[in-house]
């Protein structure tokens, strides 16, 4: 960065003082996002029925009832390929949420928001140990209030607004997901039979959290999207468009023409 580049003393460098790039649509990605939740919700759905079965199924194995072989190897199957599921399931939906997430933070910087986080913070704040914990659902306050359509465009200080509440929710729920996730794990050191039955109760449990924070995240996307989307025709309407490209919607600018309101990259 050159000095002329160098933000001066008191300014905010996650806030453009130039002309700002148009937000892009988010929708699209927002479906995919929940589709995917949706997805995990199923495979969750699958691996406790499976459980269910197995449990009963060594329960009985312990008690001395009769077994047969090819039940067994069924029940070995099915959990296999229910854990697979589960951990395709979630990379998918992990990734997908990583780009419709810093999309929707770079779209509240084009509204110009001031936000508290530069856009690279809103992929790389979910891989920094202990930090993950907190800046992941600060960033998510930011979003949701920069994409708020009831704000006025004079006013981008975002930190004095109110998070909505599902936020917390979701992020509560996220948190008690990660270290039931966490303690699952380290009980898999522990793979005698007898202690088999209250594994698969630990896994159940854990399903269910994982159920009710993709749930809870689902909710999150449809508030995040559908404040963009209208926050984005406001932003048109505002009067952003120039002939000389996008301005920050505060700035004083032509009323766009009828040619440019009709361009079909414009956000929707």
């Amino acid at each position: 960065m050159s000095r002329d580049e160098m933000p001066t003393e008191g300014t905010d460098p996650t806030r453009s003082t130039g002309p700002a790039a148009p937000p892009r649509p988010i929708r699209p990605l927002g479906t995919a996002v929940s589709l995917l939740f949706g997805l995990v919700i199923v495979t969750d759905l699958v691996a406790i029925g499976v459980a269910l079965h197995r449990r009963g199924l060594i329960q009985g194995i312990v008690r001395g009832d009769s077994v047969s072989v090819d039940e067994a190897v069924l029940s070995d199957r099915l959990y296999d390929l229910t854990g697979t599921g589960q951990s395709l399931a979630r990379v998918a939906v992990g990734v997908v949420w990583l780009i419709w997430f810093y999309r929707a933070h770079r779209n509240v910087a084009s509204y110009g928001a001031q936000q508290r986080f530069t856009p690279g913070w809103a992929i790389g704040a979910w891989f920094v140990p202990i930090l993950n914990l907190v800046r992941p659902k600060a960033i998510t306050d930011d979003i949701a209030r920069g994409s708020d359509p009831a704000v006025p465009f004079e006013d981008w200080h975002v930190t004095r607004l109110r998070a909505p509440g599902v936020i917390t929710l979701w992020w509560f729920l996220w948190i008690i997901d990660q270290f039931v996730s966490w303690f699952l794990l380290t009980r898999l050191d522990d793979a005698s039979l007898e202690s088999q039955p209250d594994n698969l109760v630990m896994q159940i449990v854990g399903a269910a959290v994982d159920i009710a924070a993709a749930v809870s995240a689902i909710f999150v996307v449809r508030l995040i999207t559908s404040r963009q989307q209208a926050r984005s025709r406001l932003w048109l309407d505002h009067g952003v468009l120039s002939a000389g490209g996008f301005r920050s919607a505060g700035s004083v600018v032509p009323e766009p023409s009828e040619e440019a309101s009709e361009d079909p990259t414009l956000p929707r």
